[in-house]
């Protein structure tokens, strides 16, 4: 179902009218202090930036964040980009499970490339060689009810693997780096850290929406994904895998430190050698994909250097070495 026209078919000083999913929707205050909404529209094709600037309690009291919308209004130029202005909302529909390629660019190819990842990081479960470490970590990835956030769940709304299938590909990625650094480390208990990092971060597939909503549910902001982790598997424990308790003990010791410092969410710091372990793989994967995303995605005035990171707070410089390697990866 897609009605009207296309993303890509938006340009300025032209009418818009058509059916697209509301990715983002904030309400924010002008410069007199007037409100306005600020929506961010999409659909297989693309993403536009779109404004309600009247009547903005009413049309904004009709949507929610996530919801598929039949929009009119006309397309301006401001600073050097195409925004939609936004005059009237006709009607709210559900994005159905069908509807989701026409509306999420890259869904399908996404999905494809989650459950070749699901597969790989089930075969590194199941090279786990304690039978009980084994079924609790394959138990949690085979579960149904847990497939879809699998598959789909970014890792962040914004600093890193902000994208469908995020926080699968983050998952992996760690777990990889756990497989290698346990070569060059044989002091560390390497089924505890392996199971670890599968778990670190399984809070994360209830603490935010569905990508195409990327807000946090009512649990996610009053306990966030660490706290929530920890229940799922006190949860999983207590109900058919149970673990001998210094064991148990050490995994929720896992997820709660793995963010290593007090002030950027975790209720403990690091108190064992898997637990530094993994909060510094976690962290590595975490800013190296959100660096590389941004020398990618952000191009400033010039190739050399990147737009201001706000969350990162710098500028990142793409020198030759970056550019060549980019060539090289396209090529």
């Amino acid at each position: 179902m897609k009605r009207g026209m296309w993303v890509s078919d938006i340009t300025a000083n032209r009418p818009v009218e058509g059916v697209f999913l509301a990715k983002e929707k904030r309400l924010l205050k002008g410069k007199t202090g007037k409100p306005y909404l600020l929506l961010q529209i999409m659909d297989r094709t693309g993403e536009a930036e779109a404004r309600i600037w009247d009547r903005v309690e009413e049309l904004g009291g009709r949507f929610q964040s996530g919801d598929l919308i039949r929009i009119s209004g006309e397309a301006v130029s401001y600073q050097g980009k195409v925004q939609v202005k936004i005059k009237e909302i006709w009607e709210r529909l559900d994005l159905e499970e069908g509807d989701r390629p026409l509306f999420i660019p890259g869904y399908l190819e996404s999905l494809k490339r989650s459950e070749q990842r699901l597969e790989e990081l089930l075969s590194l479960a199941e090279g786990i060689d304690r039978d009980d470490l084994k079924g609790l970590v394959t138990g949690f990835l085979t579960d149904p009810g847990l497939r879809e956030g699998w598959l789909t769940a970014p890792a962040a709304k914004r600093l890193h693997h902000a994208r469908l299938g995020g926080l699968l590909e983050h998952t992996l990625s760690v777990c990889k780096l756990v497989e290698e650094i346990c070569g060059h480390y044989p002091q560390l208990q390497r089924d505890l850290l392996l199971a670890g990092a599968v778990l670190h971060d399984v809070g994360k597939l209830r603490e935010l929406d569905s990508p195409w909503r990327p807000e946090y549910t009512k649990v996610g902001r009053l306990l966030g994904h660490v706290v929530m982790g920890v229940e799922m598997l006190h949860d999983r424990l207590a109900s058919g895998y149970p673990l001998p308790e210094e064991d148990a003990l050490a995994l929720k010791h896992l997820i709660l430190s793995h963010h290593g410092q007090l002030e950027y969410g975790s209720p403990k710091r690091p108190k064992t050698l898997e637990a530094l372990v993994l909060h510094i793989l976690d962290d590595l994967d975490a800013k190296f994909d959100a660096f590389y995303t941004h020398l990618s995605e952000a191009a400033g005035d010039g190739e050399e250097w990147t737009s201001y990171h706000p969350l990162l707070e710098r500028y990142l410089y793409r020198g030759p070495s970056f550019l060549e390697g980019e060539e090289a990866v396209e090529g």
